[in-house]
């Protein structure tokens, strides 16, 4: 009776199916020409991007649809994850730009998302009622200026 229920067996996807193996390689690529011929600091930019966009890009291929622009998603990943990187490391405020990340992915699953999740969007961004003061976080004390980032934890500052 199986041989009627299935008359032609399945057949098993190998360790490697749907993972983006080109995309992975020339990643790997550029992160091997960047330690050869980029100073310390844009290694450590490249690497992060890499590595990221490597573990972002292959999560987003395999649950992908079978769309032949999802087999590049590690690279457009990578290329996110640099730009946002390479911000944090020149500016103080620089690490706003990592804001681009969760709206690229937005973005590439807007089905997955709806309508709700777009409409909630500017609660998300800190026009609603998401604040944290920093009593919340374990502070007992203000922040001495709006977002002014110190060095030291209040305690550990000499009376």
């Amino acid at each position: 009776m199986r041989a009627l229920d299935e008359p032609l067996p399945r057949v098993r996807p190998g360790l490697l199916h749907g993972t983006p193996v080109a995309a992975l390689v020339g990643l790997a690529a550029v992160w091997a020409m960047a330690i050869a011929t980029l100073p310390e600091a844009a290694v450590r930019v490249a690497g992060l991007a890499v590595a990221h966009g490597a573990l972002l890009g292959t999560a987003l291929a395999w649950t992908s649809t079978g769309g032949r622009r999802d087999r590049w998603a590690p690279l457009e990943a990578g290329l996110v994850l640099g730009g946002a990187a390479a911000c944090a490391s020149l500016h103080p405020w620089g690490a706003l730009a990592y804001v681009v990340v969760p709206a690229w992915l937005a973005w590439r699953r807007a089905a997955w998302l709806g309508a709700r999740a777009w409409q909630s969007a500017p609660a998300v961004a800190g026009g609603g009622r998401l604040r944290i003061r920093p009593s919340q976080l374990g502070h007992g004390t203000p922040l001495p200026g709006p977002l002014r980032r110190t060095t030291e934890l209040p305690s550990q500052k000499a009376t």
